[in-house]
């Protein structure tokens, strides 16, 4: 029998023993239940390469996944959405909503944050080359977004500075593109 072989029928008789064990003991009952969003992850100790980089990363990017797939439309119902920019590309489409927060800095007298975001929305629209701003639309699983936020400050002199922040639709935390301009 080659070397090979002896280690794949130790790996199967771990396994087994593995499988048994939890098969054979009975559940320990606690005074409180289980989360339901609780992922259960099985990793063999100074087995894998990959367990720290695991343990450190993976989780978290897993957590996120699941915290934020669960906001993601699913099934044939569509999803409707209104006022936002939309790009037909092919079959999809690739949506992306606007988000204009509030001047920051000094805010000029009179200033009207509803007025603002218009104009800045307009501006911004007229910039796009391939997006159109749909009055209404029905999204489907087919399609693909982005969130884009745009955070204005206004500085003594009058110059205005403005952060775009990009975020992915599976995470709206970590931005996956940030320019200061």
């Amino acid at each position: 029998m080659s070397t090979v072989d002896l280690t794949v029928r130790r790996e199967l008789l771990y396994l087994t023993k593995l499988l048994l064990s939890f098969l054979l003991i009975p559940p320990q009952h606690s005074a409180a239940a289980p989360e339901s969003e609780q992922l259960i992850v099985f990793v063999q100790p100074n087995k894998s390469p990959v367990e720290d980089m695991f343990r450190e990363r993976a989780l978290l990017e897993i957590r996120n996944f699941i915290r934020t797939s669960r906001f993601v439309p699913q099934g044939d119902k569509l999803q409707r959405r209104e006022n936002i920019p939309v790009w037909t590309k092919g079959r999809s489409r690739v949506w992306a909503p606007l988000k204009v927060a509030p001047v920051s800095g000094t805010r000029p007298d009179g200033y009207n944050h509803d007025a603002f975001v218009a104009q800045a929305l307009k501006g911004v629209a007229k910039g796009f080359s391939k997006f159109r701003i749909q009055k209404e639309v029905e999204l489907d699983r087919a399609d693909r977004g982005f969130y884009m936020e745009f955070n204005p400050w206004l500085s003594e002199d009058g110059t205005l500075f403005i952060t775009v922040v990009v975020f992915s639709q599976f995470d709206c935390k970590t931005p996956v593109y940030s320019k200061k301009s």
